[in-house]
């Protein structure tokens, strides 16, 4: 595990191609209380495509856990560098809004 020999997404020969998305469940709490906004992320993609690691870099404290969640399910192709299966550190938004 970890982050060693990996690169940085603008790094790849071509970007990564998620194929499973997970929507975040709204938290309950977080619903009540009106909380909306977004959550930062960045999150270490393994040579398979699963994510191995998340991290929050920002985003209201409610809606975190929700997006760390979400984030860890998501599922990638390969990523190539140099010709080479590779870990590839990514980072994204996820927005909350109620509706």
């Amino acid at each position: 595990m970890g982050g060693a020999g990996a690169v940085e997404m603008w790094e790849v020969e071509e970007p990564p191609k998620q194929v499973a998305f997970v929507e975040p469940e709204y938290p309950a709490l977080a619903r009540r209380m009106g909380v909306e906004g977004s959550v930062v992320v960045r999150y270490l993609v393994d040579r398979d495509g699963r994510v191995e690691q998340v991290t929050v870099l920002e985003g209201p404290e409610l809606l975190r856990e929700a997006c760390l969640r979400a984030v860890g399910q998501f599922i990638y192709e390969p990523v190539y560098h140099r010709g080479r299966r590779t870990k590839v550190w990514m980072r994204q938004v996820v927005t909350f809004r109620l509706e």
